[in-house]
Order: structure tokens, then C-alpha cells, then sequence
């Protein structure tokens, strides 16, 4: 019998693949899991629909990903914080503060698990530049003083 995946199946295929199978493993273990359906072709056809809408989609996202890739490198990313007369700030840097920091200057949402700081360091503690990974690509971070004298 002819299904169609729609989740992907261990040992099986991925999601919108056609497989022929048992009828006992359809109707026993993939249809009650909600792993796949009958291939009619309805069923094919919204399948097709489905997967073609959401690998459009996909491809916008990464157009729009790499757009902002290509202006945080050039231009880098500032943030501005307290920070005494020494240079030591009063609260550190870490990552869902880059993050919103990308959010506020690039109108862009970066998830806090896509950024890596490349010194081993869940967050900087001093004013000046460092190299961080966002999605991947080296960025040039620099964390500036908004001075208080007391």
C-alpha cells in the first residue's frame, strides 16, 4: 500500500516522501502515530502544495537572513552600557542582551542558542571589541561606555 510521511519516520523517510508499506504497519503503528496517510491522489497533490508553499517560505527566510548577515558584518554591532571610570561595567554583556540589541538596530530576532562568544564566556565584563558568532559569521562586537563619574 502506497502512504504518504507526514512527520519524518525513523528508518522510513522524511516528510512528504511516497513509501509503500504493509498494510498492518499503516494501520497498526504509522496511522495511529500520526506519522503518515493514504496516498490518494487528493493526498499527493496537498502534500505537494504543502511542501512546495513551506520551501518557498523557507527560501524567503534565508533571503532575509542573509540580507542581515551581510549588513551586521560591514557595519558590526554596538552596545552601550554603564560602566565605571576603569572600564568595568556594572552589569556584563551576555547574550540576550546582544540580542536585543540586534532586535532594536536590525529589526531582526536572533535566537540567544545562534550566538557563540568566541572567548569562553557566558558574558563580557569590560568595554572594547570582541569577535562573536551570530548564525554562524564572525561579527565584531563592540560594547561601549555610557560613563558615570561619581
Amino acid at each position: 500500500m502506497k502512504i504518504i510521511l507526514i512527520k519524518d519516520a525513523l528508518n522510513l523517510g522524511k516528510v512528504g516522501e511516497i513509501k509503500e508499506v504493509k498494510t498492518g504497519y499503516f494501520k497498526n503503528f504509522l496511522q495511529p502515530a500520526g506519522l503518515a496517510i493514504l496516498a490518494t491522489p487528493r493526498a499527493s497533490a496537498e502534500t505537494k502544495a504543502r511542501l512546495e508553499t513551506k520551501k518557498a517560505k523557507e527560501e524567503a527566510e534565508n533571503l532575509v537572513k542573509k540580507d542581515f548577515l551581510e549588513k551586521i558584518k560591514t557595519s558590526g554591532l554596538t552596545i552601550t552600557v554603564k560602566a565605571n571610570k576603569k572600564g568595568r561595567l556594572y552589569n556584563g554583556v551576555d547574550k540576550a542582551e546582544v540580542c536585543q540589541a540586534i532586535k532594536d538596530d536590525y529589526a531582526f530576532e536572533v535566537d540567544k542558542d545562534k550566538i557563540d562568544f568566541e572567548e569562553q564566556t557566558s558574558h563580557f565584563k569590560k568595554l572594547g571589541e570582541y569577535k562573536i558568532k551570530i548564525l554562524g559569521e564572525e561579527i565584531d562586537l563592540r560594547v561601549a561606555a555610557l560613563l558615570e563619574h561619581k
